[in-house]
């Protein structure tokens, strides 16, 4: 990470439209159609906000992985998930 501001960052599906908001603040897991972890806040978002995860400082490295045979979305810290609290 280059700052350890307010980011979202995540994936999103084909029908994602979080762009066509961006004057709201609207954004990557924002919407249904996009998952997001947001380390400076420490939500995950996929629609609504859950408060989740470890907060991420300058320097960070945020891992962002699907597994798509699972259908999961995972979120590593520095190479580490859920030993560090932030399990699928």
């Amino acid at each position: 990470l280059e700052t350890a501001g307010c980011l979202q960052i995540g994936w999103a599906d084909g029908s994602f439209a979080g762009h066509c908001h961006a004057d709201r603040g609207d954004g990557c897991g924002d919407g249904p159609s996009s998952w997001a972890y947001d380390g400076w806040r420490r939500y995950r978002w996929h629609a609504t906000a859950t408060e989740w995860g470890c907060r991420w400082t300058e320097g960070d490295v945020i891992g962002c992985m699907v597994d798509m045979d699972e259908k999961v979305v995972s979120f590593t810290l520095n190479g580490r998930g859920e030993e560090i609290g932030m399990g699928v």
